[in-house]
């Protein structure tokens, strides 16, 4: 699936698929409605789209309980239950970490690591990772981490929360490569014809694939990349 601008129309009328792409890679990003029109209006012209293969939302879980070794079991215990929940249910994953940035391997977390005293109401917070389903829509994905998240048992005066905010990702990206290389290639020979240009300069493709949200279980693929076109007098 392809998005063209108006010279890559043009070169597809011809025959030759274009694509679309961003600049810095990442392995995923947070989604709002702003982000993704800011994105999709940014996108230079090869690229390739691609479902999500998960998403990725905070869950946090608070607990006002008075006595403070309570108040700590508590949250204990469900850091405990929610790590066994998510070994027992498949498409489901769980990291350290901050949402849309570098994560940890659970089995590297410790409950002291992600544990936040401040105040009387403590919490600890995770990123959980949910695998889309074919067919599924953005919020029937999201109703379905929620009652995953309601389905653990409470601990006491424990609750969780999921953020607000959500973070697409795709697996092995890096397989896009060669066909988004590929899509360059066919582009800049159509353009050399149209403009019988005497150069054509293409660079920046040592770059590895960025993927963009343009969607809300889209992703737009793309190698970063920079073309000069150079014509003959006359």
């Amino acid at each position: 699936m392809f998005r063209t601008g108006l010279m890559a129309g043009l070169c597809l009328a011809m025959g030759v698929a274009p694509g679309f792409a961003q600049e810095a890679r990442q392995e995923s990003i947070m989604v709002t409605a702003s982000m993704i029109e800011e994105n999709a209006a940014a996108v230079p012209a090869i690229s390739r789209k691609v479902r999500a293969d998960f998403v990725s939302v905070e869950v946090s879980y608070h607990s006002a309980t008075r006595d403070v070794a309570q108040r700590r079991a508590e949250l204990e215990t469900m850091f405990a239950r929610l790590k066994e929940a998510v070994a027992e249910t498949p498409g489901v994953s769980l990291s350290g970490g901050e949402l849309g940035y570098a994560t940890a391997p659970i089995d590297t977390v410790l409950f002291s690591d992600v544990l936040n005293t401040y105040g009387e109401a403590w919490s600890f917070s995770l990123i959980l990772g949910v695998d889309t389903r074919p067919d599924e829509t953005f919020d029937q994905l999201m109703e379905r981490a929620d009652a995953f998240v309601k389905g653990i048992p409470a601990k006491g005066r424990s609750e969780a929360w999921l953020g607000d905010e959500q973070a697409l990702g795709a697996r092995d990206i890096d397989s896009h490569r060669l066909a988004l290389l590929q899509d360059i290639s066919a582009e800049t020979s159509c353009l050399q014809a149209i403009f019988s240009a005497s150069e054509l300069y293409v660079g920046g493709l040592e770059s590895g694939v960025v993927m963009i949200p343009t969607g809300p279980l889209e992703l737009q693929l793309y190698v970063p990349y920079t073309l000069k076109i150079m014509q003959s007098p006359g």
